[in-house]
């Protein structure tokens, strides 16, 4: 079960890396108001969050869980603004977003604490 956890929050998390560096860019570039900023530069964050959360927990580091913790309120604040930056603004919908966001980020900030704690 410990190496299903590892797969699916390592593949998570370079998921967004690859997003968040490949797109988060773009977006910076191509925004029109406020909200779109926003979006993307919490895009471009939470891909550089992912990176160093990779990066430290595969080298064990104690500051993994604060920088995963970045990661996740950078996806969260991007989905939230990202979904009514380019539509009608509906505080539903971010709400809604940000809520799955967290529940699909949250766990790996967990599991990957819960992997830091156990002696190598």
């Amino acid at each position: 079960m410990r190496r299903v956890g590892i797969v699916v929050c390592v593949l998570l998390l370079v998921v967004f890396v690859y997003n968040g560096l490949r797109e988060g860019p773009s977006l910076l570039n191509d925004a029109q108001n406020r909200l779109q900023l926003v979006a993307g530069i919490g895009q471009l964050g939470y891909g550089v969050f992912a990176a160093l959360g990779l990066l430290g927990w595969w080298r064990r580091r104690p500051w993994t869980v604060t920088i995963l913790v970045a990661w996740v309120l950078c996806a969260t604040l991007t989905a939230m603004t990202a979904s009514i930056a380019w539509t009608e603004p509906d505080l539903r919908v971010a709400l809604v977003a940000g809520i799955a966001t967290v529940l699909v980020t949250a766990p790996v900030v967990w599991f990957v604490r819960k992997q830091l704690a156990v002696a190598p």
